[in-house]
C-alpha cells in the first residue's frame, strides 16, 4: 500500500457506524473553480449529526488515499487544526527534502542530504532499532 495523498474529514459516530463527509463543492475565487472545503464539510456533517439527534461531537479523521482511490484512516482528533498539524507534521519531512532539492545551492550535494534526510526518517520508522 502506498498512500498518493491525505486528507482531513469530519466525521460522525453514528452507534453503529461512523460516516465522514467532504461537504458540497463551493466555488472558491482564489483558484477559480469549484472545491470541497472543510468549513462545507463541517457544515454537513453537523446537519447529519442534529437530524440523528446524536449527542457527541463530530470529530476529524485524517485518511490517506491510495492507489485506487481507497480511503483508509490514519487517525482521529477532536479539531481541524489538530489533525491538520498532525497531517503536516507527517508530511514535513517530505517537504523539506522537495525544497531542499528545488531551492538548494549545491545542486548533487542538497540532492544526497535530501535522500540522506528521506532515508534516516524512513528506516528510523520501519525497524525495530531506535536511535
Amino acid at each position: 500500500m502506498k498512500f498518493q495523498y491525505f486528507e482531513i474529514r469530519p466525521c460522525v459516530d453514528f452507534g453503529d457506524h461512523i460516516e465522514s463527509y467532504l461537504g458540497e463543492p463551493e466555488f472558491i475565487a482564489t483558484i477559480g473553480d469549484k472545491a470541497c472545503t472543510p468549513e462545507g464539510a463541517e457544515r454537513e456533517a453537523e446537519q447529519r449529526r442534529a437530524a440523528a439527534g446524536i449527542t457527541k461531537p463530530v470529530f476529524w479523521t485524517i485518511y490517506g488515499r491510495d492507489e485506487e482511490g481507497l480511503a483508509m484512516a490514519v487517525g482521529d482528533f477532536t479539531t481541524f487544526a489538530d489533525a491538520d498539524e498532525i497531517m503536516n507534521a507527517i508530511l514535513a519531512p517530505m517537504a523539506e527534502a522537495r525544497d531542499l532539492i528545488r531551492d538548494g545551492d549545491d545542486g548533487r550535494t542538497d540532492a544526497e542530504t535530501a535522500a540522506n534526510n528521506l532515508d534516516d526518517f524512513v528506516n528510523q520508522c520501519s525497524n525495530s532499532d531506535r536511535i
